[in-house]
């Protein structure tokens, strides 16, 4: 597939953005949002459960209980809107000028995420749920809903009225809701290819949307913060006993280094999906670009300064004025900007024409100077303001950093003026010197108030910087796979064979010894060992493998749909507790396993696992060969894992209905 240019050059040459004071910017959600008068911000801490809302012109600031767990933000007219997304609600509130106050709230499916707001209309996307609700903003009763398949999150409405999109977690997919007709139209990221050079075989990346779309000011297109995953080449992980020739595994303390045989080198692309819309502010998909948005640190070496890459998945994208986008990749303690007016004259100088998505070579993505902005832990949300102003909310230090948009206009434009545009990758590096600034003013917006050895648990969880978790390069943290402390629904391709990657929703240690195979005995040891061999990093402690072990214990679970009690699910119990169903004989405890190691299908130790939470993990089995719940049960009707033979059409239903409420 071609991807022409035409419908893009049209696109940035209208980009003098129409923001203005007083615009509203109620459309769509983020951690941090202006308020309508854009006077100040509000910001989310979903640690403490409050909403801040503060004037980074004068430091002067206040707070508000706004219920557990808030997530997202949206405004318009003064309402200000905040999904609770471990209550099923979003709070509303309103601002008078002076402070916030809270006037009610709006009930939702589970795990309400992302919201947008007008005067008439509020939608929320209830994640767990599976659907995004729209509701009356005046009365708050709900008016529709949208079946949405992949965990659905992050959403945006166009200015128009007439569009909304929604990213799902899982999936690579946006979903178009036209909101005249209620129609749903499912649409693909553009594909890329990779190749395997081990097997000489080509492969689709993997696609995922990892955080909030965004459109333009003046409507014209939208930008999906996304990463593009190589799982299906093989890896070779140290631990495992063989190395990519079949050769002995090296000794301890030896590494396969990453990108050589093994590892997530070139593995893990982060870029931003930006799609030229109509006028209704429906993507046009043919005309997408898949732009990098690779970030560096700079650091001092012997005889002066060196550089480094640095990538984690992008949360959020920001975009000014003058078409400098903003995009926060949170493991990497960074903000990336990228001059979109850059990316068209390189692709004018290049023939108009971007890189085609179906040709072989690793990568086949736009590459372009960039700045990198080394911004506190865990960088999420951004605001920029008409003026020029722009905010990064450090999540996990509670802060608020201003970043100089001047300094990076000047050094995008001024020491990198001319460079081409980079199709393509095949082991290039960026196009010239990476350049590094770092935030300025700190404003602290909440306390530090979880456990001590949990925070340090999850930066490190969550980190694709700090070499003691993974080599440079990598691009990779804990969290990248477990995506928010989950999973990320894909099956990866080891020298073991398929493995699926597990949620690490809850307390993980209910369920020890840990891993497909049973064969990592705590949490703690198989941090240690995933991180020191498989993600290539050194100098890991046993202090730091207990904090991630405590970060990850301290999650809390799923918060499940399916637990109204039902007749079917009171006969599914039923039909689970039978000697001769056999489900209950491994499946028991608080995290229903017994955690012993049995054989089962072609591999010979296999750990029981728990079923907390069973109906937010497909696929299911160690290759994630069983797309459904209903999957497992009829290959269970063999008797390799209980028996379902004897049960009918009925009885099967039940049980998959009970198993969806654990």
């Amino acid at each position: 597939m071609r991807i022409r240019n035409l419908a893009l050059g049209a696109l940035f040459s209208s980009l003098a953005l129409t923001a203005c004071e007083g615009r509203d910017l109620g459309k769509g959600g983020g951690t941090v949002q202006p308020n309508g008068s854009f006077a100040g911000l509000y910001v989310a801490n979903p640690d403490h459960d409050t909403l801040t809302r503060i004037d980074p012109k004068t430091g002067s600031w206040s707070k508000i209980q706004v219920g557990r767990e808030p997530t997202r933000i949206a405004q318009h007219e003064g309402v200000v809107y905040v999904t609770n997304r471990a209550e099923r609600k979003v709070t509303i509130l309103v601002d008078d000028g002076e402070r916030l106050t809270v006037t009610g709230e709006i009930r939702t499916g589970a795990e309400p995420f992302g919201v947008a707001a007008t005067a008439d209309r509020v939608y929320v996307s209830a994640s767990v749920s599976g659907k995004v609700m729209e509701f009356d903003a005046k009365t708050r009763a709900e008016l529709r809903s949208w079946a949405i398949d992949g965990e659905p999150r992050g959403l945006v409405l166009h200015e128009s009225g007439k569009t909304l999109l929604v990213a799902q977690t899982y999936g690579g997919q946006v979903a178009q809701i036209d909101l005249d007709d209620g129609q749903v139209t499912m649409l693909d990221l553009p594909k890329a290819m990779g190749f395997d050079f081990e097997t000489g075989v080509e492969f689709e990346f993997s696609r995922r949307i990892t955080g909030d779309p965004t459109y333009s000011a003046d409507g014209s297109y939208v930008a999906i913060p996304a990463l593009y995953v190589d799982n299906q080449s093989t890896i070779f992980d140290p631990n495992d006993g063989t190395t990519g020739n079949g050769a002995a595994a090296p000794g301890e303390g030896d590494r396969i280094p990453p990108g050589g045989g093994g590892g997530y080198q070139d593995r893990m692309n982060p870029v931003v999906v930006v799609t030229p819309v109509d006028e209704n502010g429906q993507p046009v998909i043919g005309e997408a670009l898949a732009v990098s948005a690779q970030s560096f640190e700079v650091f001092e070496d012997v005889g002066g300064f060196n550089a480094r890459q640095v990538n984690a998945y992008p949360v959020a994208v920001a975009i000014d004025a003058d078409n400098i986008a903003l995009v926060s990749l949170k493991g990497a303690d960074a903000v990336v900007a990228l001059d979109l007016d850059q990316i068209q004259e390189g692709l004018r100088a290049s023939g108009d024409e971007a890189p085609g998505f179906s040709e072989p070579g690793r990568g086949q993505f736009l590459f372009t100077s960039n700045v990198s902005i080394s911004a506190g832990a865990g960088p999420d949300g951004i605001a920029v303001f008409a003026d020029g102003r722009a905010y990064v909310h450090a999540l996990f230090d509670n802060s608020l950093e201003k970043i100089d948009v001047a300094q990076i206009k000047e050094r995008l434009r001024s020491n990198n003026a001319g460079d081409p545009i980079e199709p393509g990758r095949e082991g290039a590096e960026a196009p010239s010197e990476p350049q590094q600034l770092t935030t300025l003013d700190k404003f602290q917006v909440e306390s530090n108030n979880l456990p001590a050895n949990v925070a340090r648990g999850r930066r490190l969880f969550f980190s694709t910087k700090n070499r003691s978790m993974s080599a440079d390069g990598a691009g990779v943290s804990c969290a990248t796979c477990h995506f928010n402390g989950r999973t990320d629904g894909l099956t990866w391709t080891f020298g073991r064979g398929l493995r699926q990657t597990p949620s690490l929703a809850g307390n993980v240690s209910l369920a020890e010894p840990v891993g497909w195979q049973g064969d990592r005995p705590t949490v703690a040891e198989d941090a240690m060992m995933t991180s020191q061999g498989l993600m290539g990093g050194d100098g890991l402690t046993q202090s730091d493998a207990d904090d991630i072990s405590a970060f990850v214990n301290f999650t809390r679970d799923v918060d499940n749909p399916f637990t109204t009690e039902t007749a079917a699910i009171a006969r599914g119990k039923a039909i689970f507790d039978r000697s001769d169903v056999g489900c209950v004989g491994c499946h028991n405890g608080p995290a229903y396993t017994n955690n012993t190691i049995v054989p089962m299908f072609e591999l010979e130790n296999a750990k029981v696992r728990p079923l907390t939470g069973i109906a937010m993990t497909a696929p299911y089995f160690h290759d994630g060969s069983a797309p459904t719940l209903r999957d497992v049960l009829e290959r269970a009707r063999d008797g390799s894992m209980g028996n379902t033979s004897m049960l009918s059409e009925a009885e099967m239903d039940d049980l998959v209905t009970y198993l969806k409420s654990l």
